[in-house]
């Protein structure tokens, strides 16, 4: 039996989530409402930066340090396209643009800085749109392999082992 949530019309549930044409509405706003975060002191918006991925002549050096470039505007592209299969797919590229933004920026500049406020933005936004931050996955449990020995002849059971293994062949 599985535990289901509807949350604003989505259907939630522990091994699915399934994305409505509403969720998909709620995520574009939530990305316009990252887009608009404005820094109260000077009001420079904070997203422009990450609005387009770095041009490649200009910063070809990005494209070899970031494996997965991504910007918002990939992120708003796959919304509108109803491309995102569950919400963990969605929360997972905005992770991916914060993590780049610091590493090739680095901890405490002001690209990365500016990410995590991004990043505290979309958190608001989304928890106040009833989408909570999806649980890590589980930690999977580490593979055991069990074997079993049978009692072997005084040659170590080779030879029986090799000719039954003929034997079964030539049936096939």
């Amino acid at each position: 039996k599985e535990d289901e949530l509807q949350i604003g019309g989505m259907a939630r549930s522990h091994n699915s989530e399934a994305m409505t044409e509403w969720t998909f509405r709620k995520l574009i706003n939530t990305c316009k409402a990252v887009i608009a975060l404005k820094d109260p002191a000077t009001k420079r918006k904070l997203s422009d930066i990450f609005v387009e991925k770095p041009d490649a002549n200009s910063y070809p050096d990005y494209y070899e340090i970031i494996e997965h470039p991504i910007a918002i505007n990939d992120i708003l592209r796959k919304c509108r396209g109803q491309l995102y299969a569950t919400l963990s797919e969605f929360w997972h590229d905005w992770k991916v643009l914060f993590a780049n933004a610091k590493k090739y920026n680095g901890a405490g500049s002001w690209v990365a800085n500016d990410a995590e406020a991004l990043q505290r933005e979309l958190e608001r936004v989304m928890k106040k749109n009833g989408f909570e931050e999806p649980p890590p996955p589980p930690k999977r449990k580490p593979l055991r392999i069990k074997l079993s020995l049978k009692a072997m002849k005084s040659d170590g059971g080779t030879e029986g082992a090799t000719k039954q293994r003929s034997k079964k062949r030539r049936k096939s």
